[in-house]
């Protein structure tokens, strides 16, 4: 890794590349109807945020544009407004009854699958030393928990208690598999004691030993809702895929089923990108930007 960006100034706002590809920013007032209900802006307008701050380009920040960002390839793709986002239909609303947020760990590794314990083992592609592996640290569950409560504040974040656990699928016992191609299953027991195969592979990019699928994992999950759940998140250890072309999967939700899943494999320090010192939040240097 190349030592840290050093330059003394950077952007706040969008970059010269917006121009070049048409990109406009957003009015006042169209920031004002997108914070409306209806879409209208009235005299008795009542706002959480005081009315006088859209016109502050800055309490609004807008997106650098960069080459290639999705914004610098569609400049025109229409915003989602306050209105729109009230009607969608896949919403997850909040009531008395289903208000918790449950959060559940990564599933124990059983005996009979202790192989899997290399699985969230990073390295880099080049690593030739035992030294330039480490094993995954993720965040402790109470940190994230009360990062949680305060996102979603008036809302209760529990943890899910009721074991997961991996284990045995027919005869795989986890042993790392040398092609993306040659996908396995392997078993997850939910707390309702049911087994779910789920399909794993080899990563494509060799970041990670072995990948689950994220599909199969939500499945196991969508059956271990709690009836005062408003949504259910399984946090993994290990890098995760969803389609067969996928390098890796990050995680997904699906706020009408109540259910998500995130990896954590790849915010491990070792398995980030080459850094030419510029890795955000460092890319709004404006020279770096410039070039």
């Amino acid at each position: 890794m190349k030592q840290p960006c050093q330059h003394s100034h950077v952007y706040v706002d969008v970059s010269p590349h917006a121009s070049r590809v048409s990109f406009k920013r957003a009015t006042e007032r169209q920031r004002l109807l997108a914070a409306t209900r209806d879409g209208r802006v009235g005299k008795t307008l009542e706002l959480l945020t005081p009315r006088e701050a859209f016109g502050d380009g800055m309490a609004f920040p807008g997106p650098l544009v960069l080459p290639y960002d999705d914004l610098a390839e569609d400049p025109e793709w229409p915003p989602q407004d306050l209105r729109e986002w009230r009607s969608e239909e896949e919403r997850n609303p909040v009531t008395r009854g289903r208000k918790t947020i449950y959060i559940v760990p990564s599933p124990a590794i059983s005996p009979e699958v202790s192989k899997m314990q290399t699985w969230s083992i990073c390295s880099t592609p080049t690593a030739t030393a035992e030294r330039e592996m480490q094993a995954a640290e993720p965040p402790k569950i109470q940190h994230l928990m009360e990062y949680l409560s305060a996102f979603f504040h008036g809302m209760p974040v529990k943890l899910f208690k009721a074991p997961f656990q991996w284990q045995k699928w027919n005869k795989y016992d986890g042993a790392i598999l040398t092609s993306p191609s040659a996908q396995r299953r392997i078993g997850l027991r939910t707390p309702g004691d049911r087994l779910f195969g789920i399909r794993c592979r080899a990563s494509p990019d060799e970041l990670s030993p072995m990948q689950v699928n994220l599909d199969d994992v939500l499945d196991a999950l969508a059956e271990n809702i709690p009836a005062d759940a408003h949504s259910i998140m399984m946090l993994l250890d290990l890098d995760m895929y969803e389609g067969d072309g996928d390098i890796f999967t990050a995680g997904r939700a699906y706020g009408g089923s109540r259910i998500a899943a995130v990896s954590l494999f790849r915010d491990q320090p070792l398995c980030a990108p080459p850094d030419d010192g510029h890795a955000w939040p460092a890319s709004h240097c404006a020279e770096y930007i410039d070039k």
